[in-house]
């Protein structure tokens, strides 16, 4: 009887089946001996929390399965015995070693039921791995965890994974537990630390070789993980590895190489931030090792298929390689033309690895990095080797530790390049070739071209500018064809100096006569130019140092005065014909079109990129290097199709600024530019021109140049009230007022103001005289709009103004009604009256009399309350009021239309009163019902008091026999003085010769006097249904205020108080 244990690749074991096995030769030694062996195996295991396990019964012999008895057999006792809730826990192997067809569907089952018992198995254990590895997480805040117990219980379950072929889950396990402890590690740095972390950090960084990729798995590290005994380095090695070695399982080497830089970027980020202290150098002897060995480990996988992509991410790390020991060379001094002190470099390092010299340690914080491998060991050309570079190299020497036979290439290289200067530059320009190459091989030309420009810089420092003047070149066209021109101008001085080096002069150092007489011959070759003029570039002859307006704004059809400073390089003055500066007219004055390379890709895709200033900086001073720049991973393709940058071309110089006869003289000279624009907008500088005969030396401005803006105002024409608000029926003096803007005008001209038939303007027509810029003209307008009945408060009138000088024009007049007019009709019983109040709008007293209201029927007879020869002065705000007695009679229509006319003149005016008409209508004037109502007191008492139940009696009286006597209702409305308690409160009034009475339950809810409950009164309006359904609909229509004349509407009762403090009233309806 055993135990199945599957080895992980960490090599520990763990148990997912169980099998038991023993030999049986009947039925009786099975009830004898295994039955009870089998039992207790069972009971072990149950014991053990075990719940997976197989039996297996091997059969040799088909016979003795052949019995006469059924179920008689081991394998059906078995299966009896101890698998009969469980039937697949059990399977028969009969005759394994037989080779028939009978024996191996035995096989097939057998292993069917294993492979599927083991998958269950495996799922629960995982499961259960899974909750433990959950709960000891969610632990990660407790005081007391580990996070290097934590991360051996993840990679239990990554072992797992992997050994059964699982390595995308494997991958996902160490991603989550480098998540994990990059997150731990930033809260340490903001000050939320943990035990573990700490002790960590503790353990000095004394080791720095690099990443391992040869090994699956490190097992030292592992076991220092688990000890809480690795460094932050160490511990990164490990992770990293292990991820890498994963990747490569699932062919991705290139994703890898990408990890890689990310990687160890956020290392030494988190050195830096832990402030863990490190051998100076030992980060880049660390970054070195790590890209070399990925490069190589990559190299192993790299297919042909995805050799760009694989090689889009290692040309990188060759270049981050390159860098990093490009930092050797200033402290180790091993450059062939530095000479050493106190002995040679090759000599002196030499004893030092020998062990000749002892070593000191040199340590500084990971945040202060004197600079890399190459600046810090001396290794750099114009360093002098000292006996602190030397004690430096023993000490990175030391944190490299020895690896077996086929690892270590990486290694050599760094030791063999840190031996002496010869070695270094072999290395050093190795691994720039194959950035260079790798870069080129995948389009990025840009990064090639910068990694060219370090090496120009290397062998200028060396002594060798004849290699150092065509990366030069490359890197200076590069520059020019982006548009890097600060770049662009700083390559051009290293390659003047390279050439100077190599003696190869140029025009400038000629002699002074020899200059001016090519000047000469320059200008005699102008003049033998017969067709267009020659278009000359103006660099290096001539270039504007500055421009400068005098005005900031100018107008139009002002001359615009621009001076622009041109230095001349030339040996002695040359007069120039004219010198014109081109404009481009921007109306909208929108962002200014940055000028670009127009080149066509061999792929058809554009090579624009969005561009900044790069500047690099380098400060030699102790060994230290500080830089800054920048790799651009856009491909830069061919362009031999596209059109070529170095195309002259003449702008339009239709907009300019121009002057004439102008002389320059060697150095700045200031020339005054001036030119009349007429439109108005914004103007930017885009191209000087200098005439010298019929040559044109052209200078294109840069973007960043000044623009002109000329501010256009256009001619307006404005009619405005010199009294303020203007009035219907009242002429008013009005000013009319003609801005002439920045135009002026020679010829005279008419202005006519066209307007509708009601309002008149005198006059209409206007001679305009002639007039300059900026002018105003003034002229008094006469306006009077008629007063018409229908007139609204306010009345709006379009004035439209047509003039040669401007655009026809139109502009608002708003007449205010110089009354407001509003009616009322009161109901006395039978009688009407009707009243009309006129309220003064305006500052000015008027005048009112001759008032008059007519109907347009006969039938009405009104009579006037008021004198018809009475007059009211009203001024502003005040009312006049006016009555008529309306003699109601059975005839009355149900509306009629009243025109009220009242004559108003202006106080104090000499002026003919103007008629003031009203018109308003009048419905349901006749008086139909009347109400009254009253309140009785309770029984035996003679006033009502509050909360006491009171009567209220309801006397409704119809006056006319012409209305309908049905489908009359009444509705006592409640309200806060009245509680309604009686269920009569609204009902169908039952009219019998003519009068209706009914009394309703009320109750007072306060005292005082009281006004009486209102009343009011409606009848059912039946209508049609939409859609002809046929179904009639009735509804409420309460009658108007005319038609029902309540008699009690000003009584009040007296009410006594309540004799409790409090009162509570229930409304029952």
């Amino acid at each position: 009887m055993w135990d199945n244990l599957f080895a992980l690749p960490s090599g520990e074991q763990i148990q997912f089946l169980t099998n038991g096995g023993q030999n049986i030769e009947d039925i009786d030694m099975y009830k004898s001996l295994v039955k009870e062996e089998i039992a207790e195996w069972l009971s072990v295991l149950r014991s053990k929390d075990s719940t997976d396990w197989m039996i297996i019964v091997v059969v040799y012999d088909e016979n003795k399965v052949k019995t006469k008895l059924l179920r008689s057999s081991v394998f059906d006792k078995i299966k009896t015995d101890f698998c009969s809730k469980q039937p697949d826990r059990c399977s028969l192997l009969l005759e394994p070693f037989k080779a028939d067809l009978k024996s191996g569907e035995f096989w097939g089952q057998v292993l069917a039921r294993m492979r599927q018992l083991l998958l269950e198995a495996y799922s629960k254990c995982v499961s259960r791995f899974e909750d433990h590895m959950r709960a000891e997480r969610e632990r990660r805040t407790e005081p007391g965890w580990s996070f290097n117990s934590y991360f051996m219980l993840q990679e239990e379950l990554a072992f797992m994974f992997e050994m059964l072929g699982l390595h995308e889950d494997a991958l996902v396990q160490y991603d989550e537990l480098d998540a994990l402890f990059t997150q731990f590690v930033l809260n340490h740095v903001v000050g939320a630390s943990a035990a573990w972390i700490v002790t960590m950090l503790a353990n000095r960084c004394n080791k720095w070789d690099g990443l391992c990729l040869a090994q699956p798995i490190n097992t030292d590290k592992r076991a220092a993980i688990r000890k809480n005994e690795a460094s932050l380095l160490e511990f990164r090695n490990y992770l990293f590895s292990r991820q890498c070695t994963l990747l490569f399982m699932l062919s991705r080497p290139g994703e890898v190489a990408q990890r890689s830089i990310v990687f160890m970027h956020n290392c030494v980020q988190e050195l830096s931030s832990l402030k863990i202290e490190m051998v100076p150098g030992a980060k880049e002897c660390w970054i070195f090792l790590s890209c070399m060995e990925v490069v190589k480990k990559c190299e192993l996988f790299s297919k042909k298929g995805n050799m760009d992509v694989y090689s889009l991410h290692t040309a990188s790390l060759w270049d981050y390689a390159r860098t990093k020991l490009h930092g050797i060379a200033e402290v180790c001094c091993l450059l062939p033309y530095v000479e050493c002190s106190p002995r040679t470099p090759s000599v002196a390092t030499q004893d030092l690895l020998a062990g000749a010299i002892p070593t000191q340690t040199f340590r500084v914080t990971g945040k202060s990095q004197i600079g890399q491998l190459g600046q810090l060991c001396g290794l750099w050309p114009d360093t002098q080797t000292q006996s602190r570079h030397l004690e430096l190299v023993v000490e990175l020497m030391c944190g490299l530790s020895d690896r077996d036979e086929g690892q270590s290439e990486p290694l050599h290289k760094l030791k063999e390049a840190l031996s002496s200067k010869t070695a270094f530059r072999k290395h050093y320009l190795e691994l720039s070739e194959l950035a260079m190459g790798t870069f080129k091989h995948i389009g990025r030309i840009r990064c090639a071209r910068m990694i060219g420009k370090d090496l120009a810089e290397f062998y200028m420092k060396v002594g060798e500018p004849q290699h150092a003047e065509g990366f030069l070149a490359d890197a200076l066209k590069m520059f020019q064809k982006d548009g890097w021109q600060t770049l662009a101008d700083d390559t051009c001085m290293q390659l003047a100096q390279c050439q100077k080096l190599l003696n190869n002069q140029y025009n400038k150092t000629l002699p002074l006569d020899i200059r001016g007489q090519q000047q000469a011959e320059i200008q005699r070759i102008s003049h033998e130019v017969k067709d267009a003029p020659l278009l000359l570039r103006a660099e290096p002859v001539f270039s504007v140092a500055a421009i400068k307006q005098d005005n900031d704004t100018f107008t139009p059809f002002e001359d615009c005065v621009v001076t622009v400073t041109i230095t001349c390089n030339l040996p002695v003055p040359i007069q120039c014909d004219s010198v014109f500066l081109s404009l481009i007219h921007d109306k909208k004055h929108r962002k200014p079109v940055i000028k670009t390379t127009s080149a066509v890709s061999q792929d058809g895709a554009a090579t624009d990129l969005d561009m900044c200033a790069l500047y690099e900086v380098k400060k030699e001073s102790h060994g230290t290097v500080f830089s800054s720049r920048m790799d651009c991973h856009t491909p830069l393709r061919r362009t031999d199709s596209g059109v070529s940058e170095t195309l002259l071309c003449k702008d339009n110089y239709t907009l300019a600024l121009k002057a004439d006869k102008v002389c320059l003289v060697p150095g700045a000279n200031d020339v005054t530019l001036t030119a009349k624009l007429a439109d108005g907008g914004f103007y930017s500088v885009s191209q000087l021109c200098v005439c010298v005969t019929d040559i044109e030396f052209l200078y294109t401005m840069s973007e960043q140049s000044v623009s002109l803006q000329v501010e256009c105002q256009q001619p307006a024409v404005s009619l405005q009230s010199l009294t303020g608000d203007v009035w219907l029926g009242r002429p008013c003096q009005l000013q009319l007022t003609i801005d002439t803007g920045s135009y002026s005008y020679t010829e005279a001209t008419q202005l006519s103001l066209t307007v509708t038939p009601d309002l008149q303007l005198t006059p209409s027509v206007i001679s305009l005289p002639p007039v300059g810029s900026n002018q105003k003209l003034q002229f008094a307008v006469q306006a009077s709009a008629e007063l018409a009945s229908t007139s609204p408060q306010e009345v709006v009138y379009q004035v439209q103004f047509g003039c040669d000088w401007f655009r026809n024009s139109t502009q608002t007049l708003t007449f205010k009604h110089p009354f407001k007019l509003e009616h009322k009709l009161y109901t006395a019983g039978r009688r009407k009256f009707i009243q009309v109040l006129v309220t003064a709008c305006g500052c000015q007293p008027c005048v009112l009399s001759g008032h008059s209201l007519t109907v347009d029927t006969g039938d009405v007879e009104m009579t006037a309350l008021n004198h018809p020869q009475q007059s009211l002065v009203v001024g502003a705000g005040e009312r006049a009021c006016y009555v008529w007695r309306v003699d109601v009679t059975d005839h009355v229509p149900e509306s009629m239309t009243c025109t009220f006319t009242v004559q108003c003149c202006p106080e104090g005016l000499d002026l003919t009163a103007l008629p003031c008409t009203y018109t308003f209508s009048l419905d349901h004037i006749q008086t139909l019902y009347t109400v009254e109502t009253s309140v009785v007191p309770p029984p035996g008492m003679n006033l009502c008091s509050a909360g006491s139940l009171c009567d209220l009696l309801v006397d409704i009286q119809q006056l006319t026999a012409t209305t309908p006597a049905t489908g009359l209702y009444y509705q006592v409305q409640s309200d806060h003085y009245w509680a309604v308690c009686d269920s009569t409160a609204a009902g169908m009034c039952k009219l019998e010769t003519n009068q209706f009475r009914t009394h309703v339950c009320i109750r007072p809810l306060l005292g005082g006097y009281l006004p009486l409950p209102s009343v009011e009164l409606c009848h059912k309006r039946t209508a049609e249904t939409p859609g002809g359904t046929g179904v009639d609909t009735q509804s409420d229509v309460t009658f108007s205020v005319s038609q029902v004349y309540n008699r009690s509407a000003a009584t009040q009762v007296h009410v006594l108080p309540a004799a409790t403090g409090s009162l509570q009233v229930t409304t029952a309806m």
